[in-house]
């Protein structure tokens, strides 16, 4: 029950905390006191209340916070809702001895009581118009008011567990949630209110209905539910956590954030893109527990929590990603194929990849570059050669910036029995003389290239057969050596030919044994 974690958050020392930069960062809120509640009119205006009848405000958009006249000295604030830049309510209590409302039309310049009570305090406060709000509160308590506050009526609900969240799609169709899987619904702006089944015991903290058709309730131990139909079926999602889930926003049909967490340990903010069919964690600063989240639009989004804490983003939240981790081609791998697959580890948050290949560790000379969206590169025929040593590595991007290069691992290509043995850029094509000639049964056969491109160099005997292939494949620039060992051949003359796109050379062998 939120009221028993209401009493054992008390007992919890107060300090703020200073984070360090990811997708979240703090923003300094000028309290120590636990925030409950965050809501903003637009993208620089907001308003964050809490316990020690705190309530702060910002008009900068969160790069500083100030403190606002409090019309209470000693009860505390679940909820904060405002309808402009001058007209919100607040509502809080203690525990279940008090419960108040207070409204503003000034900014919180002043703020008068609309309603007091000796009885359970106030949860949740939504106005769906200047006029038309309803409140919710321990013990089941449901208040409704058509006119901006100025008379708050009892409903009566019926339902004696605490409600803990108030939510309108439209002026008609709203919903009440609470402990222990309750959720009520109405149709006709809250004049009649009709018990609906969550499928679910445990107790609902947060809800946010995208229309009066798709909705979602998160709540205690991780539970998640989706509703397609106005509420008439739940649906579990997985949210892959075990914590307290306070309370969820979206900004579209695709994209939406879960804050909670445990007071014991930690808080935790979940992410979906895909209307919640999966969530994600972000990367936060550490926080025992995280209460309210509010999103300006899709980059612009703000979380309470304990001890005073305000976290805020401009990237949807996610932070700069890391470095991948190297896999395929293992570092010092050798005799590689020229149409090797690279792969890396996936990495959080990353939408792009990048990978270089070069000839040279410290990558002054790049073989081949490319971007892609997997986790894994094919290189393309013909950037790799043989008898070569590669080096490569890659990096991770998002819209939010790049992380640094992974390690570099090397790599040899496939062995071919052609060595490079000058990297002298020779001015043209030559086949040189074989040595020795005559030879037996070995013979090195030596040529010059003076670029990067693709040469064969053959075998054939008198009557003009091919009978080996001794290489085929890209070179590079330099003077190329083979050892030609043909000790399966008969002795006799045999011609040896080099091959490119743009040059023809043969030459004789003579082979004595």
């Amino acid at each position: 029950m939120k009221s028993l974690i209401y009493i054992a958050l008390v007992s919890l020392a107060c300090a703020n905390i200073s984070f360090s930069q990811t997708g979240w960062f703090n923003q300094y809120s000028n309290t120590a006191n636990h925030l409950r509640d965050i809501q903003f009119v637009n993208q620089r205006t907001g308003w964050a209340v809490g316990w020690n009848n705190t309530i702060c405000k910002t008009t900068n958009g969160g790069l500083s916070w100030f403190p606002v006249y409090s019309p209470s000295s000693q009860n505390s604030f679940q909820s904060c809702f405002f309808v402009n830049e001058l007209t919100g309510w607040v509502g809080g209590g203690n525990g279940n001895s008090t419960s108040y409302i207070y409204k503003t039309t000034n900014g919180g310049g002043n703020w008068n009581i609309q309603y007091n009570s000796s009885s359970q305090m106030i949860m949740k406060i939504y106005f769906s118009g200047v006029s038309d709000g309803t409140a919710v509160g321990l013990g089941g308590k449901l208040l409704y008011t058509t006119n901006g506050g100025l008379n708050w009526i009892n409903k009566s609900s019926g339902v004696s567990r605490n409600f803990t969240n108030v939510f309108f799609a439209d002026s008609n169709s709203g919903w009440v949630i609470g402990d222990s899987g309750v959720v009520l619904k109405t149709t006709n702006g809250g004049t009649i209110w009709s018990p609906y089944f969550s499928g679910s015991n445990q107790n609902l903290e947060g809800m946010y209905f995208l229309s009066t058709q798709i909705g979602f309730i998160v709540g205690y131990n991780g539970v998640i539910l989706k509703t397609t139909d106005s509420g008439i079926n739940w649906i579990p999602k997985y949210s892959g956590s075990s914590n307290w889930l306070n309370s969820v926003c979206f900004v579209n049909d695709n994209t939406g954030w879960i804050s909670g967490g445990n007071y014991y340990s930690y808080g935790e903010i979940l992410k979906t893109t895909n209307g919640g069919e999966n969530w994600i964690g972000q990367t936060i600063p550490y926080v025992p527990w995280l209460a309210d989240i509010y999103f300006h639009n899709s980059d612009t989004g703000w979380v309470v929590g304990s001890n005073g804490t305000i976290l805020s983003t401009v990237n949807g939240g996610m932070p700069v990603p890391s470095a991948p981790n190297l896999i395929f081609p293992s570092n010092n791998s050798i005799n590689l194929p020229l149409n090797t697959t690279f792969r890396w580890s996936s990495v959080a948050g990353a939408e792009q990849y990048s990978i270089h290949i070069s000839t040279v560790p410290h990558f002054a000379v790049i073989v081949d570059t490319a971007t892609v969206d997997t986790n894994y590169y094919n290189i393309p025929e013909g950037k790799l050669i043989n008898n070569l040593t590669y080096f490569w590595h890659v990096k991770a991007s998002n819209h939010v910036g790049t992380s640094l290069w992974s390690a570099t691992f090397m790599f040899s290509s496939i062995t071919t029995g052609v060595n490079t043995i000058s990297q002298s850029i020779p001015k043209e094509y030559k086949l040189y003389d074989a040595y020795p000639n005559p030879f037996n049964p070995v013979t090195k056969i030596k040529f010059d290239s003076p670029k990067n491109s693709f040469v064969q160099l053959r075998i054939f005997d008198l009557s003009g057969k091919l009978i080996e292939t001794l290489y085929e494949g890209n070179n590079i620039p330099g003077t190329h050596e083979y050892s030609w060992n043909a000790d399966k051949y008969n002795s006799g003359v045999y011609i040896f030919q080099l091959i490119s796109k743009e040059y023809n050379s043969s030459k004789k062998l003579v082979l004595i044994k």
